[in-house]
């Protein structure tokens, strides 16, 4: 990503970050094979990435998650 006016201001990257987080702890605890619950992190992540102009940084942060969680299912599965 190319640096802009945007990006210079720490509040750009507090803003995703703290969006992150707030998914995070939203979804983190309650991993199961409920298809709503994928459907609802799914729906949810793609909302915060529109929300931040699909910019890769929080593609990024938000695929992270996504595959966190999907970690947590399949240990527990086991």
């Amino acid at each position: 990503m190319a640096e802009t006016e945007e990006t210079k201001n720490g509040d750009y990257y507090w803003k995703m970050y703290a969006d992150v987080w707030a998914f995070h702890k939203k979804y983190i605890n309650g991993v199961c094979d409920d298809d709503s619950f994928w459907e609802q992190v799914v729906s949810e992540s793609n909302a915060i990435s529109k929300k931040h102009h699909e910019n890769k940084f929080i593609i990024g942060l938000l695929l992270n998650e996504i595959d966190e969680m999907e970690r947590i299912y399949k240990a527990r599965r086991r």
